[in-house]
């Protein structure tokens, strides 16, 4: 959901909230004025690409988030986001190499290696799910990775799933 400092905004605003953005997009940024400190301009692409991934018009949130990425690579919040967006099409392929790029971002980014183990059951490839998986839970000695219980049920109920794939094959 998109905020505004009111609290959270329904989904009947999401045109207004579009239309807002690509007009600051639009303006000219003068680096004289007084900004407000940490402002960045290109956030206004990334508040986009949610308000659309919000209106279910993927390729434009795609779109303003690849645009985001532009100036700053190593965001693995965005880049998580815009394989969660090529999920939601299902273009599996695209959604694979995005979350293997948040990983290499953030090697133990939990959702990110779940979400890559849905994605590689869903294609017919439960064995490198599961590897993704063990490689979650565990380190090379066999200790806990996952310290969080919930976290490792969830990261379970996905190795589960992945075994069950392996065994109809």
């Amino acid at each position: 959901m998109i905020r505004n400092e009111t609290g959270l905004l329904g989904p009947d605003a999401l045109p207004s909230v579009i239309d807002l953005l690509k007009k600051a997009i639009s303006l000219p940024v003068d680096k004289s004025t007084q900004l407000p400190d940490g402002y960045d301009a290109e956030n206004d692409y990334y508040n986009l690409g949610l308000a659309y991934e919000e209106s279910g018009r993927y390729d434009e949130a795609d779109a303003a988030l690849s645009t985001f990425l532009d100036t700053h690579p190593n965001d693995v919040g965005v880049t998580y986001e815009r394989a969660n967006i090529k999920w939601k099409q299902g273009r599996n392929e695209d959604t694979v190499q995005l979350y293997r790029q948040a990983l290499k971002i953030r090697p133990h980014f939990l959702e990110a290696l779940n979400n890559l183990a849905e994605v590689l059951i869903a294609v017919g490839s439960p064995a490198q799910a599961e590897a993704v998986v063990l490689g979650a839970l565990y380190d090379a000695q066999g200790e806990w990775l996952v310290k969080d219980a919930g976290q490792r049920w969830r990261l379970y109920d996905t190795y589960a799933a992945a075994q069950l794939g392996m065994a109809a094959a």
